[in-house]
């Protein structure tokens, strides 16, 4: 029997627990697998099956981008399992830090002086330092979100 390791993991996944840790502010999250998966088709179009999803996250913890830790407790019937808890590395903030970074500069871009209907953007708020460059990995994840601008969405 051979064992599939996955070789580009998706980092729509550390985009995806970046921004539910920001959302609560804290360093760390702990959403179900079914929320992951559900998020990844929403905000995404991708679909990742149970064992698929298992084998990404696997893949981003041996890269370093988080930890996970089994949030479970012994019960009456036995062993009662709650959602993993994901901590996020520092990489992973830095990382978010600068893609939004690049996002808000080239919304900022389109804007016009006077336009005030324009929202917002979020900012990921972490206190890392940034690095010079994002990973070869997210290079493909910022080229997805900055055509998904260009056509309007």
């Amino acid at each position: 029997m051979s064992v599939y390791v996955c070789q580009t993991p998706d980092p729509s996944l550390v985009m995806l627990l970046v921004a539910l840790a920001n959302s609560t502010g804290r360093r760390y999250c702990f959403p179900s697998h079914a929320w992951l998966r559900a998020e990844l088709k929403k905000q995404y179009g991708r679909v990742l099956g149970a064992r698929m999803l298992c084998y990404h996250l696997s893949a981003l913890e041996g890269s370093h981008w988080f930890r996970r830790q089994r949030r479970h407790r012994a019960s009456t019937r036995g062993m009662e399992f709650h959602s993993t808890l994901y901590t996020l590395s520092r990489r992973a903030w830095a990382t978010a830090r600068r893609i939004t970074g690049a996002i808000r500069e080239r919304l900022q871009r389109r804007r016009t002086p006077n336009d005030r209907s324009a929202a917002p953007v979020s900012v990921v708020t972490a206190d890392p330092k940034p690095r010079s460059r994002p990973p070869p990995e997210f290079v493909h994840a910022l080229d997805r979100l900055n055509s998904g601008a260009k056509k309007g969405r």
